[in-house]
């Protein structure tokens, strides 16, 4: 059943269906909400997600290419004296993380190129000679070492159900773990009170902790300017089409933040040149005016960081909407920007990159119609905030070594696996799309579609004051829900297994039933 038939549903049972675009816009909420309220009923086996995911041992010089440092004390820019690939293959794990120099540890803010990163605080030299003073520039230290001690978890994860080390994919790997590893969830007020030691490392975890989010800003709001292009390598947006665009602020690790007030544009129309192309120019506002961006970084001057430093801005474009008209055709749905190209034949190797503005940047260039593609990245109304784990001991093995692709010859060299890394199986409680095309459909088995229909027929009489009717849907749905939890869930049990015996003339393997116990 997909959103078009229970919104008819709906209207069957309340014999009330007008034609108006917000009345359809309301029961699209009603029916995404009773959506979300039996997802969130309990752990559907529907509702998990399996996935890898990777860890990294440490970046140091002597697992590399002897790479060393160089910092200023009082300063945030660490500078290394060769490109290390791993600075920017792995932006997104590295952010957030912790390098230590001169036996200090300190957070990264951002990486700004293969060769330079910054930190969240002033980097402090130790003492050194007589007078002790500390020394203004340290060249050539080659102890430093990035920490990878905490990892995010993925944006519509809602809850981890289980953390993993298995023997996949690496079945032979050396020191391969015994069937049935498990990292094991714990706490932060136990491991506060154990006092584990943070920085101990070994070559897999034994439990993980939660560490507390950290929120995005949101975004404000935005104008869009269009202007015309002598050809269409510099744009190719047609005259007279509408586009509704808006923006969200994303940290250095990748998260996104609350969308801005999304802005209806039309191309223009130049008569004299009907032919013509059009690129856009989107600038950033706050809601009094002024230009979003951060003050420029100066590294070398003020020791603290910068408000709104390393918040970049993604652009997102609504595709359930009419370009011929200007009017959306029912509740939008965010998808992603990305640079495009002339024609979908062309094969460039930023075609498929977003479009982003750096976060010193208030303004950024939408140049190609074909970088409003529908197979782009779907924002799903994250709620602003990075989550991460910190697994405990810090994973410093791998499973195996890989050949690093050459970023001089390979375009495609960030979608290559790092040097070394080892991979853990997460299974977790997904976040689920909202329905917004009329074509779209639950992401559940057919049975409890009329379970959503029910929620929402309970919301709709009780909006109307009709509480009998409201009852009366609402018990048809607790009574199916709890029909679907018995029929889905089955008692967990726990075997102990036998040995081999000897029944006549062959052997069979007996196991002993040793407890029994509810999930």
């Amino acid at each position: 059943m997909n959103l078009k038939e229970m919104r008819e549903r709906v209207a069957n049972k309340t014999d009330f269906d007008p034609t108006e675009t917000r009345y359809r816009d309301q029961m699209t909420e009603l029916l995404n909400e009773a959506y979300r309220h039996v997802w969130n009923e309990t752990v559907w086996p529907f509702s998990q997600r399996l996935v890898y995911m990777d860890l990294y041992p440490d970046l140091t010089s002597s697992r590399l290419n002897g790479q060393t440092t160089t910092t200023n004390d009082g300063q945030r820019l660490v500078t290394f004296s060769a490109p290390i690939d791993e600075l920017v293959s792995q932006r997104s794990v590295l952010v957030g993380n912790i390098i230590e120099l001169h036996g200090r540890d300190y957070e990264i803010l951002q990486v700004n190129s293969t060769t330079e990163l910054v930190t969240t605080e002033p980097i402090r030299h130790p003492v050194a000679g007589s007078p002790p003073a500390s020394p203004a520039t340290i060249t050539g230290f080659a102890g430093w070492k990035i920490k990878h001690r905490y990892y995010l978890l993925p944006s519509d994860c809602l809850e981890i159900l289980n953390l993993g080390q298995r023997d996949t994919p690496i079945p032979d790997a050396p020191g391969a773990l015994t069937l049935g590893q498990k990292v094991w969830s714990c706490a932060n007020r136990p491991e506060e009170m154990a006092s584990l030691r943070e920085d101990r490392t070994d070559s897999y975890a034994q439990m993980y902790f939660p560490i507390p989010p950290r929120v995005i800003p949101p975004a404000e709001t935005m104008s869009i300017i269009w202007n015309q292009v002598e050809t269409t390598a510099d744009g190719t947006f047609e005259q007279g089409k509408y586009y509704e665009l808006c923006w969200c602020l994303e940290s250095p690790s990748g998260a996104y933040g609350a969308l801005s007030e999304p802005s209806i544009a039309q191309v223009p129309v130049d008569a004299q040149n009907p032919s013509a192309t059009y690129a856009a120019t989107v600038s950033f506002f706050t809601f009094d005016g002024v230009p979003f961006a951060a003050r420029p970084a100066s590294y070398t001057t003020r020791g603290q960081p910068e408000p709104l430093e390393g918040l970049k801005k993604r652009l997102w474009f609504n595709a359930n909407f009419n370009h011929a008209t200007g009017e959306r055709l029912g509740q939008p749905r965010w998808l992603a920007i990305t640079q495009g190209a002339v024609l979908n034949s062309d094969t460039t190797a930023t075609m498929n990159i977003p479009v982003t503005a750096l976060d010193t940047a208030s303004t950024a260039v939408v140049k190609y119609v074909l970088g409003l593609y529908p197979g782009n990245e779907r924002y799903l109304e994250y709620d602003g905030s990075i989550r991460r784990i910190r697994p405990w001991p810090r994973v410093d093995g791998s499973d195996q070594e890989y050949s690093q692709a050459d970023p001089a010859t390979n375009e495609n060299w960030r979608d290559r696996p790092a040097l070394q890394f080892r991979r853990a199986e997460l299974r977790y409680l997904v976040k689920p799309a909202p329905l917004v095309y009329d074509t779209d459909s639950p992401s559940m088995p057919w049975p409890f579609h009329q379970v959503i229909v029910d929620r929402a027929l309970a919301d709709v009489f009780l909006k109307s004051n009709n509480t009998a009717l409201a009852q009366l849907y609402e018990g048809r749905y607790s009574k199916a829900v709890e029909q679907f939890k018995r029929r889905m869930f089955k008692t967990d049990t726990a075997w102990q297994f036998g040995q081999f015996q000897i029944n006549r003339d062959r052997q069979y393997w007996s196991s002993e039933f040793t407890l029994t116990y509810e999930g």
